[in-house]
Protein backbone atom coordinates (compact mmCIF):
# COMPACT_ATOMS: atom_id res chain seq x y z
CA UNK A 1 0.00 0.00 0.00
CA UNK A 2 2.87 2.35 0.79
CA UNK A 3 4.45 1.61 -2.57
CA UNK A 4 1.12 2.37 -4.31
CA UNK A 5 0.90 5.72 -2.48
CA UNK A 6 4.46 6.63 -3.48
CA UNK A 7 3.81 5.73 -7.12
CA UNK A 8 0.49 7.59 -7.13
CA UNK A 9 2.14 10.66 -5.56
CA UNK A 10 4.92 10.52 -8.14
CA UNK A 11 2.45 10.26 -11.05
CA UNK A 12 0.30 13.13 -9.77
CA UNK A 13 3.39 15.26 -9.13
CA UNK A 14 4.73 14.57 -12.61
CA UNK A 15 1.40 15.49 -14.15
CA UNK A 16 1.33 18.91 -12.46
CA UNK A 17 5.00 19.63 -13.14
CA UNK A 18 4.72 18.61 -16.80
CA UNK A 19 1.54 20.64 -17.23
CA UNK A 20 3.24 23.71 -15.76
CA UNK A 21 6.30 23.40 -18.00
CA UNK A 22 4.21 22.53 -21.05
CA UNK A 23 2.57 25.98 -20.83
CA UNK A 24 5.98 27.67 -20.52
CA UNK A 25 7.35 25.71 -23.47
CA UNK A 26 4.31 26.59 -25.59
CA UNK A 27 4.71 30.29 -24.74
CA UNK A 28 8.44 30.15 -25.57
CA UNK A 29 7.70 28.51 -28.92
CA UNK A 30 5.10 31.20 -29.73
CA UNK A 31 7.57 33.98 -28.86
CA UNK A 32 10.27 32.28 -30.92
CA UNK A 33 7.93 32.01 -33.92
CA UNK A 34 6.93 35.67 -33.54
CA UNK A 35 10.52 36.86 -33.46
CA UNK A 36 11.47 34.66 -36.41
CA UNK A 37 8.65 36.22 -38.45
CA UNK A 38 9.81 39.69 -37.40
CA UNK A 39 13.39 38.90 -38.36
CA UNK A 40 12.39 37.54 -41.77
CA UNK A 41 10.21 40.60 -42.40
CA UNK A 42 13.01 42.99 -41.47
CA UNK A 43 15.43 41.02 -43.66
CA UNK A 44 13.10 41.26 -46.67
CA UNK A 45 12.55 44.96 -45.95
CA UNK A 46 16.32 45.48 -45.92
CA UNK A 47 16.70 43.59 -49.21
CA UNK A 48 13.96 45.74 -50.77
CA UNK A 49 15.75 48.90 -49.63
CA UNK A 50 19.03 47.66 -51.15
CA UNK A 51 17.19 47.17 -54.44
CA UNK A 52 15.81 50.73 -54.27
CA UNK A 53 12.24 49.71 -53.40
CA UNK A 54 10.55 52.15 -51.03
CA UNK A 55 7.36 51.59 -49.10
CA UNK A 56 6.20 55.15 -49.81
CA UNK A 57 6.52 54.56 -53.57
CA UNK A 58 4.48 51.37 -53.25
CA UNK A 59 1.76 53.14 -51.23
CA UNK A 60 1.52 56.06 -53.67
CA UNK A 61 1.38 53.62 -56.60
CA UNK A 62 -1.59 51.92 -54.88
CA UNK A 63 -3.33 55.29 -54.39
CA UNK A 64 -2.60 55.89 -50.69
CA UNK A 65 -1.40 59.47 -50.20
CA UNK A 66 -1.35 59.24 -46.40
CA UNK A 67 -1.67 56.56 -43.73
CA UNK A 68 -2.17 55.78 -40.08
CA UNK A 69 0.36 53.40 -38.52
CA UNK A 70 -1.00 50.87 -36.02
CA UNK A 71 1.58 49.23 -33.75
CA UNK A 72 4.53 51.24 -32.50
CA UNK A 73 6.93 48.51 -31.44
CA UNK A 74 10.30 48.03 -33.16
CA UNK A 75 8.80 47.55 -36.60
CA UNK A 76 6.29 50.40 -36.26
CA UNK A 77 9.03 52.83 -35.28
CA UNK A 78 11.13 51.72 -38.25
CA UNK A 79 8.17 52.23 -40.60
CA UNK A 80 7.51 55.67 -39.13
CA UNK A 81 11.15 56.70 -39.59
CA UNK A 82 11.28 55.40 -43.16
CA UNK A 83 8.06 57.08 -44.27
CA UNK A 84 8.99 60.30 -42.50
CA UNK A 85 12.43 60.36 -44.18
CA UNK A 86 10.68 59.97 -47.56
CA UNK A 87 8.36 62.92 -46.73
CA UNK A 88 5.33 60.64 -46.80
CA UNK A 89 2.34 61.90 -44.82
CA UNK A 90 1.56 60.01 -41.63
CA UNK A 91 -1.75 61.16 -40.15
CA UNK A 92 -1.63 59.33 -36.80
CA UNK A 93 0.11 56.64 -34.79
CA UNK A 94 -1.94 54.12 -32.81
CA UNK A 95 -0.90 51.56 -30.20
CA UNK A 96 -2.46 49.82 -27.23
CA UNK A 97 0.23 51.38 -25.02
CA UNK A 98 -0.23 55.14 -25.20
CA UNK A 99 2.76 56.14 -23.06
CA UNK A 100 4.93 55.71 -26.13
CA UNK A 101 5.98 58.88 -27.92
CA UNK A 102 7.69 58.75 -31.29
CA UNK A 103 9.79 61.85 -31.87
CA UNK A 104 7.35 64.76 -32.09
CA UNK A 105 4.23 62.64 -32.70
CA UNK A 106 1.94 61.43 -29.90
CA UNK A 107 0.82 57.82 -30.02
CA UNK A 108 -2.94 57.51 -29.60
CA UNK A 109 -5.29 54.78 -28.46
CA UNK A 110 -8.25 53.57 -30.48
CA UNK A 111 -10.50 55.48 -28.07
CA UNK A 112 -9.05 58.86 -29.05
CA UNK A 113 -9.95 61.05 -32.02
CA UNK A 114 -8.02 59.71 -35.03
CA UNK A 115 -7.41 61.76 -38.17
CA UNK A 116 -8.91 60.68 -41.49
CA UNK A 117 -6.46 58.83 -43.74
CA UNK A 118 -6.40 56.75 -46.92
CA UNK A 119 -5.38 53.51 -45.13
CA UNK A 120 -4.09 51.96 -41.92
CA UNK A 121 -0.87 49.95 -41.93
CA UNK A 122 -0.72 47.33 -39.19
CA UNK A 123 2.86 46.54 -38.21
CA UNK A 124 2.00 43.70 -35.81
CA UNK A 125 2.44 40.71 -38.07
CA UNK A 126 1.91 37.88 -35.61
CA UNK A 127 -1.73 38.68 -34.81
CA UNK A 128 -2.75 40.78 -37.81
CA UNK A 129 -6.16 39.13 -38.32
CA UNK A 130 -7.27 39.84 -34.76
CA UNK A 131 -6.19 43.49 -34.99
CA UNK A 132 -7.77 43.84 -38.43
CA UNK A 133 -11.15 42.76 -37.03
CA UNK A 134 -10.95 45.38 -34.25
CA UNK A 135 -9.99 48.10 -36.72
CA UNK A 136 -12.79 47.21 -39.15
CA UNK A 137 -15.29 48.03 -36.41
CA UNK A 138 -13.91 51.55 -36.06
CA UNK A 139 -12.65 52.53 -39.54
CA UNK A 140 -14.07 52.37 -43.03
CA UNK A 141 -10.73 52.49 -44.88
CA UNK A 142 -8.37 49.78 -46.15
CA UNK A 143 -6.42 47.98 -43.44
CA UNK A 144 -3.05 46.86 -44.77
CA UNK A 145 -0.56 44.43 -43.33
CA UNK A 146 3.03 45.70 -43.43
CA UNK A 147 4.05 42.10 -44.05
CA UNK A 148 1.92 41.98 -47.21
CA UNK A 149 3.33 45.31 -48.38
CA UNK A 150 6.94 44.25 -47.87
CA UNK A 151 6.51 40.89 -49.62
CA UNK A 152 4.40 42.29 -52.50
CA UNK A 153 6.79 45.10 -53.42
CA UNK A 154 8.13 44.46 -56.92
Amino acid sequence: MLLFGIILGFVIGEYFICNRYRKKIKLNIQMSDKHLEMFLLMNKWFMNKREGKNISDYLIEKGYQNVIIYGMGYIGKCLYEELKSENYEIKDLIDQIQIIKVKEKKVKSLNEQIEVADAIIVTAIYNFEEIEERLKDKFNIPILSLEDIIYKMV
